[in-house]
């Protein structure tokens, strides 16, 4: 059984190193960083989220063009973190995923530029509705 005090299983220890986030509303881009309200507001609201779901294996694999093209259209959040982070020896520079009304997502990874590579997926434990994150 995963327990939610099992920080292996959550992303909380690596919220200490986010240094921006970036969010993405039907192609436009606006960035937040470290230190502003709204991104105190988004960090708290990430802490929550983190600590009452669970990270499992992830079955997806993402590729940077399919990606970038996905983030011109709905909703999406980019959580930039200073240093490199690895989570189940994969690293990331950022992690991005889609604000939607959801039981669980994937957290595609970004390392060195790129979003390719096998995913995070992040179970919610209840359905969630994620764009009240911002």
């Amino acid at each position: 059984m995963i327990t939610m005090q099992n920080n292996d299983y959550t992303l909380v220890d690596e919220l200490k190193n986010l240094a921006s986030v970036q969010v993405y509303e039907n192609g436009k881009v606006r960035t937040i960083n470290k230190g502003e309200q709204e991104f105190l507001t988004i960090f708290s609201n990430l802490k929550n989220l983190f600590l009452n779901g669970y990270l499992t294996p992830a079955l997806g694999v993402s590729l940077h063009s399919d990606t970038v093209k996905a983030m011109k259209t709905d909703n999406w959040i980019k959580l930039n973190f200073l240093p490199t982070q690895t989570k189940d020896d994969l690293p990331f520079d950022a992690l991005v995923f889609r604000l939607d009304d959801c039981y669980g997502f994937n957290l595609i990874r970004q390392h060195n530029g790129q979003f390719s590579g096998r995913c995070l997926y992040f179970n919610l434990n209840q359905q969630t509705d994620l764009r009240r994150l911002i």
